[in-house]
Order: C-alpha cells, then structure tokens, then sequence
C-alpha cells in the first residue's frame, strides 16, 4: 500500500474531497490547429497517445483529434500528396504498417508544409476545469465511456490530461497520497 491513513480510503464518495487537477497527468502534448507537417509527424513518432488536445495560438482549447486520424492524413499526405481526406477514406483505410517509416521521412522531407486540422478535429471534446470534483470526473469517464478528458484552467488553458489509467485505483493513490499526507499532517500540527 502507498501508505494512506485508513481514515482516508478511495472509496467513491472520498473522491469528492479531491479535484481533477489532483489526478491529472501533466505537461500535456498538444497539436496546433495549423500544425508543422514535420512536428505533427515528430510527435507521433514521440508519443504513443491515442488522441490529442488540439489548440490555438494562445494554446486555449478548441477540439481534440485522435492519432488514428492523423496517422490516416499523414499517410495519405505522403503517398498522394493530397491536403484533404474524405470520411469515406477514413472509414476504408487502415493505417499502415509503414507509419513509422513515413512519420519519420514526413520529419526531414516535408519542409514548411503545414496541415489544417480544422476538418479532422472533434470540435466538441469533452474536458473539465482543473478544479472539477475527482467523484464527478469519474462518473464522467464511466456514463461517457470516455478513453481520455482534458483538463482546463479558468481561461480554457489545456493543463492536463486525464485516461483511464489515472483513474485506475492504484494510479489514484500514488497521486493522492501526497495531497492525504499534507492534510494529515496540517490536522496533527
């Protein structure tokens, strides 16, 4: 166990004391809405995640795009040099066994091209603000059937992010063991 005082067991209704900002994985990666073709291809080189917050110039949330699409767009930019890719194209394509050879020639071969992600991108991406109730993120996650939520600050910053596997019982209290800690021990002194 992660020492957490039995006073203060993650049972559901406990996770109404903490915030989502308190479970959230931090920095986030983030993709611009007009984004570097060679910087888009780097980052899914880079990270493995299965979806992205997608931003503007004042990095402010506006969407969200999952890395099944960009690898299609990607995929197709390379092979045909096309800027844009139907919804029957995204249905009918697998993504390739070839991406991380085309993701890396896209790192050194694309000069200054640029993607607009405005067609692609989920304009109604579901997110939090850093101080919503950990209890309610949760039902979120679990009504929605949610893989991931994006967590805001007052001005719809993107802070952090939230999957299931932070939400998982042991990820849970590894996070909050340091914030139950600091409470006890302000309640001791």
């Amino acid at each position: 166990s992660s020492g957490i005082n039995a006073e203060w067991s993650l049972r559901p209704g406990s996770l109404e004391l903490f915030k989502a900002g308190d479970a959230m994985s931090s920095p986030v990666v983030c993709v611009k809405k007009d984004e570097s073709v060679s910087e888009l291809a780097e980052k899914m080189l880079e990270y493995e995640h299965c979806g992205f917050p997608v931003v503007n110039d004042q990095n402010q949330l506006i969407g969200s795009v999952t890395r099944r699409i960009l690898a299609v767009v990607l995929e197709f930019h390379f092979d045909q040099d096309r800027e844009n890719v139907t919804y029957d194209e995204f249905l009918q394509h697998d993504p390739s066994f070839r991406q991380k050879t085309i993701f890396d020639k896209l790192v050194t071969d694309s000069g200054d091209k640029r993607i607009n992600l405005a067609s692609y991108m989920n304009q109604s991406a579901v997110s939090v603000p850093l101080s919503f109730s950990l209890h309610r993120t949760y039902v979120l996650f679990r009504t929605l059937g949610l893989r991931h939520l994006i967590v805001t600050d007052d001005s719809n910053t993107v802070v952090g992010m939230l999957s299931r596997k932070d939400l998982m019982g042991h990820t849970l209290e590894d996070r909050l063991s340091p914030i139950i800690s600091e409470v006890i021990e302000r309640k001791a002194a």
